[in-house]
C-alpha cells in the first residue's frame, strides 16, 4: 500500500485536532516544493498557477482532513468515561468498538441499553477508579474509532477513509500537475487546494478558506456511502 495513503489514514484527526494529518500533508507539499500555508483555522492551503489577479480564473479544490469522534465529558468515580459526540453520526453503530486517544491510550465503547443514545454510552479504559482513569485521560480529551488497515484485492478497509482518501487524491493531483512543467508554465489560472478543518462541525474550515480565496469555482472532494450492500439503498453513481 502507498506510504502516503497509509500515513494519512493512520493519522489522528478528530475535528479541531487535525495536527497529525496536517503535518503529513505539509511534509508532502514541501517535498514537492509547492507553495503552501496554514491559515488561522488550521487549514492547509496550497497554491498552483497564476491568474494576474483575475477573480474569474481562481479555482478552489477542497478536501477535509478531520473525522468524527468522541469527547470525554465526565469521568465517573468507577473510572468509566461519559462521552459526547464530535460531529453528527449514529453513535449506536459504534458500541463495542475500540477507540484511541491522541496520547495513544485506548478503551472500548459500551452501551447501557440496546440501540443506545450518547447519554447511554461510556468508554471503559479497564481501570477501577476515577484516579486511575485520570492517569490516562482527562475531561475534554477526544478519541477516534480505531481499526486495522486492510487491503483486499481492489478494496481497502481503513479508519478515516472519509476523507483522507480525498486528501490523498488532492495531493496526487498536485503531484501530477507539477510533473508537467511545460503545461504548468502555461497555466493561466490560480488553483487553490484546500485541506480543511472541522468539516464535521459545520464545515468551518472550508467556509473560512472560501471567504479568503473568493474563488469563481469550487470543487469538493469527499467520500459518500456507496449503498451497494445488503440492505443498502442501491449502487451509488455520479450524474
Amino acid at each position: 500500500m502507498n506510504k502516503l495513503f497509509e500515513d494519512l489514514v493512520g493519522a489522528f484527526g478528530v475535528s479541531g485536532h487535525e495536527e497529525e494529518v496536517r503535518s503529513v500533508i505539509v511534509e508532502q507539499l514541501n517535498s514537492l516544493e509547492v507553495e503552501n500555508k496554514v491559515d488561522n483555522m488550521g487549514n492547509v492551503i496550497a497554491k498552483i498557477g497564476r491568474s494576474n489577479g483575475e477573480e474569474e480564473k481562481r479555482i478552489m479544490i477542497s478536501s477535509h482532513m478531520d473525522t468524527m469522534g468522541f469527547i470525554v465529558m465526565y469521568i465517573e468515580d468507577n473510572g468509566f468515561l461519559r462521552i459526547g459526540k464530535v460531529g453528527e453520526f449514529d453513535e449506536a453503530a459504534f458500541v463495542n468498538n475500540m477507540v484511541e486517544f491522541e496520547n495513544g491510550n485506548s478503551g472500548r465503547i459500551c452501551g447501557t441499553k440496546d440501540s443506545p443514545k450518547i447519554d447511554d454510552m461510556y468508554i471503559d479504559l479497564g481501570v477501577e477508579s476515577r484516579e486511575e482513569a485520570l492517569e490516562l485521560v482527562r475531561e475534554g480529551d477526544v478519541c477516534i474509532i480505531t481499526s486495522n488497515v486492510i487491503e483486499e484485492e481492489k478494496n481497502i478497509i481503513a479508519p478515516a477513509l472519509d476523507n483522507r482518501v480525498g486528501c490523498y487524491m488532492s495531493l496526487k493531483s498536485i503531484e501530477k500537475l507539477i510533473e508537467n512543467k511545460e503545461s504548468l508554465e502555461k497555466l493561466d489560472k490560480e488553483i487553490y487546494f484546500v485541506f480543511s478543518t472541522q468539516n464535521t462541525l459545520g464545515g468551518r474550515g472550508a467556509r473560512a478558506a472560501a471567504y479568503e480565496i473568493n474563488p469563481m469555482y469550487a470543487l469538493v472532494v469527499d467520500g459518500e456511502n456507496a449503498g451497494d450492500t445488503l440492505g443498502g439503498s442501491g449502487k451509488f453513481s455520479l450524474g
